[in-house]
Order: C-alpha cells, then structure tokens, then sequence
C-alpha cells in the first residue's frame, strides 16, 4: 500500500497486559565488538500497560591504516523504543508509540591492488605529495591495511512517535485512526579519491520531516464482504 515496489512491514511487540516481563542480553567480540540490550515491558494500572526497550552496540573496526597508525571501521549504534497501551473500555484501544535510533560509523576505504596502479598515476602523487603517498599501493587485498585518509564518517539520526486509536462501534464496525510523525537526518563526510593526501572532499546532509494520517473503516469480522 502506498509503495511502487512492495514493502517490508516489521511489527514490534505491543505492550503486556497480564504480567510484568523482562529480558536483557549481552554479547562481546573481537575488535572492541560488544552489544548490550534489553526490555522490561507489564501493567501500570487496570488497562494501562507498557513496554520499553533499547540497545547499544559499538565495533572498532577491524581495518588498520598504516598512515595515521589508527583502526578504521568503528561503528557504534543505539536504539530505544517505548509503547504505551491503553484499554479504557472494551470498545476503546490507544497505543501511543515512540522511537528513536542514531548510527554513527566510520567512512569507506579502498585498497588499491598491485597491478591495477597507473605509472603516470603514481609518478604524479609522488612528485606532488611526496614518495611516500605511493604506499597506496597493496600487494595482500585481504589483510585489512590501507595507506590513506580513512577520516570519513556517516551519522544517521532519526526519532518519531505515533498514535493508533481504535473505537469498535455496536454494529461491528471498527474506526481506526493512526497518526505518526517522523524526523530523519544524515551526514557524511568522504575523502572522494580515497588518496593519503585530502583531495576533493565530500560531504553530504539530509534532513527530512514527514506527517501521515490515515482514517480507516474496518468491517465485522464475520461479514461475507470484508473491507
């Protein structure tokens, strides 16, 4: 609905009603790589529930630049999420929903392979940044080492909350109103070239707000035509 080519619909778990429920977990890793998440979610009062969850991961980065003598390829990550469900009757139901993520990573880097380089490509950086710029050059792909400004970096920052409110008339009808608004913002900053020496830098920024309201009409469950 409302997409040229189809969408991935991810539903989060709402609220618990019954009982108080909880869960947190932790994994660690190689390279400075460690996440710790968790959710307490149960009622507040007689139709009154909610559910809060979060997480934050971080990653050095598993690259090595032989230039600046520092890892490259951090990324670090946070996400929270917070619901509020209300039942005042049994024809009433409010799900108020908030939300909020923030990424922020290391730029891309490119590793030139032994054999691809250009004569004329290498003899110029070295007349004008000097001999040593030429170590862009890698004989191993794999080894994760570079020799160039691996300064770039890409923030994602985006919030947003949203209302469901349902109201289940006599006939068996449902009116159902939802109401979201979002905010989203990106940054990037990239060497272009990729070069131990800073040429042609880049950088990039999106901020986007958007607001949707869609009223719906939803039919008896056990009606031959359904809607």
């Amino acid at each position: 609905r409302n997409s040229a080519a189809g969408a991935i619909n991810v539903t989060s778990n709402n609220p618990n009603h019954d009982g108080f429920e909880g869960q947190v977990q932790a994994r660690a890793g190689n390279y400075g790589a460690y996440d710790i998440g968790g959710v307490v979610s149960g009622p507040i009062s007689d139709g009154v529930a909610y559910r809060v969850s979060g997480k934050f991961s971080t990653f050095d980065g598993f690259g090595r630049n032989e230039l600046t003598g520092e890892d490259f390829g951090f990324r670090d990550n946070t996400v929270l999420r917070g619901k509020l469900s209300i039942e005042p009757s049994d024809k009433w139901s409010i799900l108020l929903s908030a939300d909020y993520a923030e990424i922020e990573s290391g730029g891309p880097s490119v590793e030139f392979l032994s054999g691809s380089e250009n004569p004329v490509f290498l003899g110029t950086l070295a007349a004008l940044f000097g001999p040593d710029t030429t170590r862009l050059v890698t004989d191993d792909p794999t080894d994760h080492s570079v020799y160039q400004l691996t300064e770039g970096i890409h923030n994602n920052e985006q919030f947003g909350f949203a209302a469901d409110i349902s109201y289940d008339l006599d006939s068996g009808h449902t009116i159902r109103s939802i109401s979201s608004y979002r905010e989203f913002e990106s940054y990037e900053f990239q060497n272009v070239l990729e070069l131990p020496v800073s040429i042609f830098p880049r950088d990039y920024d999106l901020q986007n707000e958007s607001i949707q309201q869609e009223i719906q009409i939803i039919s008896p469950e056990d009606d031959k035509f359904q809607y």
